[in-house]
């Protein structure tokens, strides 16, 4: 799965007017379905399959849902089952101590996520109910879903620690870029629904480090190009100081990334995945000391939409860019029944030949984006 890809991007001053995905690692759900495997009982949330553990549940029953990869503090009472399990390790992140949510195999089976009973959570009842005495029962569900409880519940994201200096970072990337955040297939109720002609790009998933370039003229932190002018590197969290000893920033000029965006026209962040040896764990099997850029995806900023596929794809050959795997150009029904189908077909060999993370769906005009993530990839690299 990775973190944030850094980018690159030309000179820029833009308010950002692009609706971003922002990914809700804790929601209110209901129960969608049940099934067994061997006696051990599971629930079906949307396209999520979960473990249900000790619990009673029917279709339609509330239930709290933590994402994969949510972070549960060891301070909130609530979690302590997880946390006195010895089976399951202790995670931390900024240093304290808690449970990360992970993928478990349960025979054959792939569970993915945690749930809890809606009982358990007060703060989120209160919020349903005055929603229900408001709107009523059916509007008061439609709006809840789309809520995260994240903060609310003090729930992070969890990372694994940087391989880069976190001096070398001086902020928050820029606003004015949206950030690459593509949903799960398993998360988007219509996904089927789509039209049947519409056609799809399908690219290797990348375990590694995502990156973006462009920062705003103000940043004490650009590089100025001559003829191009200001230019940056970013994480999905940070703004990169060009010091000498950032990764992004070092990577990025081996590729000569900065100089190719001069032949670019208006203002664009070029973003993909840094990967390498000392990345994710080095999950696609890089030789020691390799790293790369690849490129997934080119945002034009002063449009404030993604470039085409088609356009991506030929700006990389152009400049010499990698791009990422391109596996196929296929309409959605004609390459997968459903989204179990889909997860199948995630699995298989990546560029390195090691199991690869899964697959990155985008439609040909680059606006609708959703990823595929290998449930064998999951279990053996335990994210």
């Amino acid at each position: 799965m990775g973190t944030p890809c850094p980018g690159m991007s030309g000179t820029a001053l833009a308010p950002a007017t692009a609706t971003t995905h922002t990914r809700k690692l804790v929601t209110l759900r209901r129960v969608t379905g049940k099934s067994t495997y061997k006696g051990v009982p599971f629930v079906h949330l949307d396209g999520w399959t979960v473990h249900c553990q000790h619990m009673s549940l029917e279709v339609g029953d509330p239930v709290v849902y933590f994402e994969i990869d949510s972070f549960l503090p060891a301070t909130d009472g609530r979690y302590w089952d997880f946390m006195a399990n010895p089976s399951r390790p202790p995670a931390y992140l900024h240093g304290e101590r808690g449970y990360r949510v992970s993928s478990v195999r349960i025979g054959r089976k792939v569970s993915q996520g945690r749930i809890f009973r809606l009982e358990q959570f007060p703060e989120i009842r209160r919020v349903l109910q005055d929603l229900t005495s408001r709107y009523g029962e059916a509007e008061a569900w439609r709006q809840i879903e789309q809520v995260s409880f994240d903060e609310q519940l003090h729930i992070g994201k969890w990372v694994p620690e940087m391989d880069y200096t976190s001096e070398a970072s001086i902020g928050k990337p820029p606003a004015f870029i949206l950030q690459p955040a593509w949903e799960r297939c398993q998360n988007i109720k219509d996904l089927f629904s789509i039209r049947r002609d519409t056609v799809f790009q399908i690219t290797e998933k990348l375990d590694g480090l995502s990156i973006l370039t462009d920062l705003p003229a103000e940043c004490a932190s650009t590089h100025t190009i001559p003829s191009v002018g200001r230019v940056g590197v970013c994480s999905r969290e940070a703004d990169f100081l060009d010091n000498g000893e950032n990764l992004f920033w070092n990577i990025a000029k081996q590729l000569d990334i900065p100089m190719k965006i001069q032949k670019l026209r208006g203002n664009v962040a070029i973003q993909g995945e840094l990967v390498g040896s000392t990345l994710a764990g080095n999950s696609m099997g890089f030789a020691d000391g390799e790293h790369t850029f690849i490129v997934f995806a080119i945002f034009d900023i002063d449009e404030q939409r993604y470039m085409t596929v088609k356009d991506t794809e030929r700006i990389c050959r152009e400049l010499g860019m990698e791009h990422a795997p391109v596996i196929g150009h296929v309409k959605l029904g004609d390459f997968a029944r459903n989204v179990t189908d889909l997860i199948e077909k995630a699995e298989g060999m990546g560029m390195k030949g090691r199991t690869r993370e899964g697959l990155v769906f985008k439609s040909m005009d680059g606006q609708r984006q959703f990823k595929v993530i290998s449930n064998a990839w999951l279990l053996e690299t335990g994210k």
